[in-house]
């Protein structure tokens, strides 16, 4: 033992192992070997589990360098007397390649992994704090190639002085870093994870960006001594460096440009705060998980990637994989190993910078692996056969349960219907008991419902908008058939008043021709007047159509996802009916005040829903995000033109004298109903315009329709050919940029 004693002397002197008691560090001395470095020589380094030695500095200075394509190589941190290097260091220079080499005459202690690792299987109390003085080191490298990369700054000496004021913060999925209005001035520099900022104006107008790893937080207030501009939380498990003022304004002394790329950034922030085509398009990762042990969860995970491929670079990742790349023989060891954890972290990061798209597939069996997958998704699809219980169990209230810890977490329930079933059915059941954002339905090899999953997954759907007008509702038929003309396939419906019920006859299964059958049968034939008391017409003849054409339809149920909007009379709000009662739905949606009796839901007046918002493109792009939202408008902002002049104290029945005597000049005024209509639809067509100068629909169709009368509910194929013959050119115009 006595010629151990500067191996024991340097390894006292280490803070890795400064939990080990003298017995144990007496037992792990022998592992280590000497090692003598001349200046400049070089130690072996490689990723993964081929990395054979942990290096512990005896004497000297070892330099970590980053090396560029053409060999030259640039110093990102020093590793002074007791301290630790090794292959570990890679993973902070991503793709880059990397070397170890000595600054001056160097001895270090070297010592096998394996070793390593047998030693601390025998004495586990270390272990720990080993791991997290080993993370550190890595925390420190990655900040200092953040420095390099960003500011240009290669100044091992500089980043010595402020490394020790840095302090290292691990944020879970979901953990908020800081809250709009905070009074904080640090800077936070994301050295693993993935960070969404939110912001609300006095306006009342939000905005958000997302800031990926390698990324900065908190510049502004920092620039401009002003509380925080915007909340910011995590939306993976994230590691991130916080600097004080005083640090970076010592990197700024003696490195001006610094200062200069803050200025940039805080530029991009104001451009991407205020910019209105805020949907960019982004990188997202998935994972597939079912409820049930049984599902074949791997073969739905390989078509799926074969179909979202058409729509950029996707990859599969399962455990086995994780398994592969990190050279370990168990994916339980991310649990126990830190270091282990973080490559694993940085070898997904590298993943999603390479694909657009990633889809991360959980085991049958409840795993470590498909806990961080579940803190490392954007989009959490729960994945089923619908023929099976649908009862929550065991395993699906641990998906729940960190679907609720990562709020930001889009929830998406997938159902798998057999081919052999008839109407899709029971849903309901499915979305009783569990909290999701979204559900759609998948006839089990059916080629063109895995296309429509594939492009709503990667944000390249088709939603269709459809506006309130009456009759002029007719002309969504014609525009229907110009986007089957031309292949556009249709992924999404809403609707108001005329358009919700043209809308819902497509996500039924109906083409344009069958919807334009269906409106001359049940539409035409919707008037039963009564005593004006409460409305112009009783509405039983309105339930009975809606009743024979839809039945007992319920929203969840249709094939193509849908949702109308209706007004509350009562509470003065909008109503978005995207589940129950489809015929429900609609009565509530077209019942014009005056014109239909309304809707007594709970005691709440439910109306037309053109009373508020009559073409719900903002309610569309609020539910669904990056979608293509194709927006027909048939509520003309010009409109009862054709009038003569007349006093304002008119009677009825002179006007109605003056339309039965041919021989006397017909005084042309708008009817009742049309005054009553555009009264009460006005505001939402002057929203509606008000959304087009947002640009918030990616085609906006408004069609000429200013000469049809809004009850001119017998004129189906001439008005649909009206609206065919206004969007067929816009349509294709439209489609040939789509390719």
């Amino acid at each position: 033992m006595k010629g151990l004693t500067p191996v024991l002397n340097v390894i006292r002197n280490c803070a890795a192992f400064d939990q080990l008691d003298e017995a144990a560090i007496e037992q792990l001395a022998p592992l280590f070997s000497r090692k003598n470095l001349t200046n400049k020589a070089f130690l072996p380094i490689r990723r993964g589990q081929n990395e054979p030695y942990l290096y512990l500095v005896k004497s000297g200075v070892l330099d970590f360098n980053r090396v560029d394509s053409d060999e030259s190589q640039q110093v990102i941190i020093n590793i002074p007397e007791y301290g630790l290097a090794g292959g570990f260091l890679l993973y902070a220079v991503h793709n880059s390649g990397a070397s170890l080499s000595a600054n001056g005459e160097v001895e270090v202690l070297q010592i096998l992994w394996s070793d390593l690792l047998g030693f601390f299987n025998a004495y586990p109390v270390g272990l720990s704090h080993f791991n997290e003085v080993l993370q550190q080191v890595f925390y420190q490298a990655q900040a200092s190639v953040f420095l390099l990369l960003k500011f240009q700054i290669s100044d091992p000496r500089l980043f010595k002085k402020i490394v020790h004021g840095v302090q290292w913060r691990k944020l879970q999925n979901g953990e908020v870093l800081f809250e709009q209005g905070d009074n904080s001035e640090e800077i936070f520099l994301v050295l693993t994870g993935r960070l969404k900022t939110r912001s609300l104006s006095i306006t009342g107008m939000s905005s958000s960006s997302t800031v990926y790893a390698g990324g900065v937080v908190g510049e502004v207030s920092m620039l401009t001594r002003e509380p925080r501009s915007a909340t910011v939380l995590a939306i993976r498990d994230t590691v991130v460096g916080c600097f004080s003022r005083e640090g970076f304004e010592l990197v700024v002394q003696h490195h001006p440009h610094a200062a200069l790329y803050l200025a940039r950034l805080l530029g991009k922030r104001f451009n991407e705060k205020h910019t209105l085509d805020s949907l960019s398009e982004q990188h997202e990762t998935f994972l597939l998980v079912s409820p049930r042990y049984d599902f074949e969860i791997n073969q739905f995970a390989t078509e799926l990637t074969g179909f979202m491929q058409e729509w950029g670079a996707t990859t599969c990742i399962t455990s086995s994989d994780i398994e592969k790349a990190l050279g370990i023989s168990d994916i339980s060891l991310l649990a126990d190993d830190r270091l282990l954890s973080s490559r694993c972290t940085k070898w997904l990061e590298v993943q999603e910078k390479r694909y657009k798209h990633v889809i991360l597939v959980t085991d049958n069996t409840w795993t470590d692996w498909n806990e961080r997958a579940l803190h490392h998704s954007d989009h959490l699809l729960v994945i089923s056969d619908s023929s099976k219980p649908n009862r929550v169990n065991e395993r699906e209230e641990k998906i729940h349960r960190a679907g609720r810890l990562a709020k930001h977490l889009t929830k998406t329930l997938i159902l798998i219907h057999p081919t052999e079933s008839g109407d899709i059915v029971g849903t309901e059941q499915w979305l009783a008991e569990r909290n999701f954002d979204d559900w759609w339905h998948v006839r089990q090899g059916n080629l063109k419902d895995m296309q429509r999953i594939a492009r709503l997954l990667t944000g390249n759907a088709n939603a269709l908008v459809l506006g309130g007008g009456g009759a002029r509702g007719y002309a969504h038929i014609g525009v229907m058939r110009a986007l089957e003309e031309q292949g556009i396939p249709i992924d999404k419906i809403a609707g108001t008043s005329i358009g919700a019920i043209i809308g819902s006859g497509f996500c039924m299964g109906y083409d344009s021709s069958s919807i334009a059958g269906l409106c001359k049968k049940h539409v035409r034939k919707l008037f039963d007047y009564t005593l004006p008391i409460l409305s112009l017409v009783k509405g039983r003849v309105v339930n009975r159509e809606l009743n024979r054409t839809f039945g007992d339809q319920r929203i969840e149920d249709l094939l193509i996802p849908f949702f109308c909007i209706s007004t509350n009379l009562t509470r003065a709000e909008q109503v978005v009916h995207d589940r129950g009662s489809l015929k429900e739905a609609l009565r509530a949606s077209m019942s014009l005040p005056a014109m239909i009796p309304p809707v007594c839901r709970n005691g709440d007046l439910l109306v037309d829903g053109g009373l508020l918002n009559n073409l719900p493109i903002d309610q569309m792009r609020k539910m669904t995000g990056r979608v293509n939202i194709i927006a027909v408008d048939i509520s003309p902002k010009l409109d009862l033109t054709n009038n003569n002049d007349f006093p304002p104290d008119v009677s009825g029945f002179k006007l109605l004298l003056s339309r039965l005597n041919p021989f006397q000049k017909s005084i042309k005024t708008p009817s009742l109903v049309n005054v009553l209509e555009r009264s009460m639809t006005i505001a939402a067509v002057n929203y509606s315009v008000l959304l087009q100068e947002k640009n918030m629909a990616d085609l906006y169709l408004e069609l000429p329709v200013e000469t049809v009368a809004t009850l001119d509910y017998d004129k189906v194929d001439e008005i649909s050919d009206l609206g065919y013959a206004a969007s067929s050119s816009k349509i294709k115009a439209w489609a040939n940029r789509l390719v």
